[in-house]
């Protein structure tokens, strides 16, 4: 059976009500792309591709040689720092959340994060797990609150990325980066600060909202113009944003040192500059790959580049990846606890019910 249709029966009865009526809730733009077929029929090999490259390129005798000399600190911090990105981005999630729903717990809202990362693992595609925990908050509070809180959540990491890499550019030695890497980045930088500035601009944004309500029916724009509306009221609660950034930051700085201690671990070596600067472009180029789930693949195949860059062999690259996909996979299973506790509830409360 497959998991994503395993993973549906088993929480059928913990869903939120409109995961379980999706057709009717007209909840149809994202819901679409997360249903689609064909598009989990493409992310499948699309994500196996590029690893499947890399392997095919090692000599896996020497990687199996190498092993063994990986740090032995290696497993115990990279998991510990998984988890503690992981929960900071359900804490900045919580943040935005709270401005506007000051009722939902830190808590609750933490057992919906890890359970929309669980489900994201499952459905074939890198917002998944957003909207899902977004649909787990909208069953009891303001629809167009919860995917405004989403879509905040999405761009704080913009700013965020690029102000990393930044920081990593100017402190790397750049004597080895080919010649007009540095207009590269300044333009990479300058679209990220324009794209920011647009999702809070409505005197931007309105000759596109024109354009887009002549293609789409009043019944579809609707929503999307009170999600719009939501996402300026964020404008009137700077506070909340700026916490949610300063988490954002410290997040993304984590999942910066992940991978640069993972490279330690594995050669010995301190990329710290080079991961400042790199690792933010790897991940936002890999999220925004919408085919595959989490930007699996997509991430791989960037990595090899960097690795290259690196000067470092591939079977450095091989056991990297092994590490990175084992560190990826295991954490997000943390939600099917929270899933199972949750079924039981639902079950429970039931049963309950139907014996008054």
């Amino acid at each position: 059976m497959p998991i994503h249709i395993f993973v549906e029966r088993l929480g059928a009865v913990g869903r939120p009500l409109v995961i379980q009526n999706y057709r009717i809730e007209n909840l149809m733009p994202i819901d679409k792309k997360i249903r689609n077929r064909w598009i989990q029929r493409l992310g499948i090999p699309l994500a196996a591709i590029p690893i499947i490259w890399i392997y095919w390129r090692l000599d896996f005798h020497s990687m199996i040689t190498m092993l063994p000399k990986v740090a032995w600190w290696t497993t115990p911090v990279l998991f510990s720092f998984v988890i503690s990105c992981m929960t900071l981005q359900g804490v900045r999630w919580w943040i935005l959340l709270h401005a506007f729903i000051p009722e939902l717990p830190l808590k609750r809202a933490l057992a919906y994060h890890f359970m929309g990362i669980f489900y994201g693992t499952a459905i074939p595609t890198g917002v998944a797990q957003d909207v899902i925990k977004t649909l787990f908050v909208a069953q009891k509070n303001s629809m167009e609150t919860s995917w405004a809180a989403f879509w905040v959540t999405r761009a704080l990491g913009l700013p965020a990325l690029a102000i990393l890499s930044m920081i990593g550019f100017f402190s790397m030695d750049k004597s080895a980066l080919p010649r007009g890497w540095e207009y590269a980045l300044a333009l990479f930088y300058l679209l990220v600060g324009i794209v920011f500035f647009i999702s809070f601009s409505k005197r931007i944004t309105r000759p596109v909202r024109i354009i887009v309500e002549k293609w789409f029916s009043p019944k579809v724009m609707l929503p999307v113009e009170k999600i719009r509306e939501s996402i300026y009221r964020y404008r009137q609660k700077k506070t909340a944003v700026l916490q949610g950034f300063m988490v954002t930051l410290v997040a993304q700085i984590g999942l910066i040192m992940l991978t640069c201690l993972t490279i330690k671990g594995i050669t010995g070596s301190f990329f710290i500059w080079e991961c400042f600067t790199f690792i933010p472009i790897i991940e936002l180029l890999a999220v925004s790959f919408p085919f595959t789930p989490n930007g699996i693949g997509a991430r791989e195949a960037l990595s090899a580049a960097f690795f290259a860059y690196l000067h470092l062999s591939k079977e450095h690259l091989g056991i990297y990846v092994m590490f990175a996909l084992f560190f990826s996979l295991v954490p997000r299973l943390l939600g099917f606890p929270l899933l199972i506790h949750g079924y039981r509830k639902k079950r429970a409360t039931a049963n309950e019910y139907i014996y008054r």
